[in-house]
């Protein structure tokens, strides 16, 4: 979805929640607000770089909760709004929680890191999300390209399946490898799934280190053990299931730093099996009610006959194969 369909919701918010306040917030003024809020200088600029944001689920939470820069947003309050210190202070953390709690909506960080639509603004989002402070933010994501983390073992979401294909996963039904799981039965890909899908919660970890919280599992280095990222897609295939006429089998995939040694290390890719049920009569949104469309209609992930790797059907540009192109 395109930021400022995003974003359109988030700035009635804050004019509604300022006017409570007695502050009269026009509408320009609530996008500066919003733009200052995640390190941004205008919101003029999250347009120029394209940035993608995401709804995120509050009780999520790998990564879930976003990285704001409320040194730059009280500043902008209080420039814009021209209130005291004092409000200022309190519009500032108003904002917070109406993007934390309310509304809650975060920067799509993996997105900016794997796709190559980025190359080019790729280096300038990140030091924009990670500027407050020079120090380690909440996002691995930020902290790899502030390489105060070590590279990962692949880039992009080609370099993650091609990584994941022989990685061992339990999906119910007996351990099997993943490219043997792919070429059981149609398998369908998403990529950057909605954080309201519980089973994609591994494939979405974004999860930095901070210096500034010591405890008791820190260990020598610095890093905290539980620094995680995801790959970025899940996998589904549909399953026979006698508890729901409607399920499917989900694998997801997720890096852990391994920080036991004095030169901290990405783990191998994880891969994670577990099974979705759609069950009529609970609140939780189906699939289809989270793609915005069926789920056959995800790409399928193919076996190239050529170079012998995965790649998205119908979706190259995020995953494609080893053949050259052209």
């Amino acid at each position: 979805m395109p930021a400022k369909d995003l974003l359109k919701p988030a700035s009635r918010l804050l004019i509604t929640e300022f006017a409570k306040r007695g502050v009269a917030l026009k509408p320009t003024i609530s996008y500066q607000l919003l733009a200052a809020a995640y390190g941004f200088w205008s919101h003029e600029s999250i347009a120029q770089y394209g940035v993608p944001f995401e709804p995120f689920n509050e009780q999520y939470v790998n990564g879930a909760k976003p990285y704001f820069q409320l040194g730059m947003l009280r500043a902008r309050i209080s420039s814009l709004l021209g209130v005291d210190a004092e409000e200022s202070k309190f519009l500032t953390l108003l904002v917070r929680d109406l993007l934390t709690y309310h509304y809650p909506l975060r920067v799509q960080a993996l997105r900016i890191l794997f796709d190559d639509a980025f190359t080019h603004s790729r280096e300038m989002i990140f030091k924009i999300l990670s500027a407050e402070g020079n120090g380690p933010t909440s996002l691995a994501s930020a902290e790899i390209m502030a390489k105060r983390l070590p590279e990962l073992p692949a880039s992009t979401l080609a370099g993650h399946l091609r990584l994941m294909r022989n990685q061992l996963v339990d999906v119910g039904r007996g351990v099997r490898t993943v490219a043997e799981f792919i070429s059981s039965a149609p398998t369908w890909i998403w990529c950057y799934p909605s954080a309201f899908m519980n089973e994609a919660i591994p494939s979405l970890a974004d999860v930095g280190f901070h210096t500034w919280q010591p405890s008791d599992d820190w260990v020598p280095g610095g890093v905290n053990p539980r620094t995680e990222i995801g790959v970025g897609f899940v996998l589904l295939q549909h399953r026979s299931d006698s508890e729901s006429p409607i399920s499917y089998t989900v694998v997801s995939g997720v890096y852990s730093l391994n920080s036991t040694t004095s030169t901290p290390a990405w783990s191998d890719v994880k891969a994670i099996g577990d099974i979705r049920r759609e069950v009529s009569g609970f609140r939780k949104r189906t699939l289809p009610e989270l793609l915005g469309h069926p789920v056959e209609r995800l790409p399928l992930v193919k076996l190239c006959p050529k170079c012998g790797d995965l790649y998205a059907a119908g979706a190259a540009n995020l995953i494609s194969c080893s053949c050259p192109k052209g």
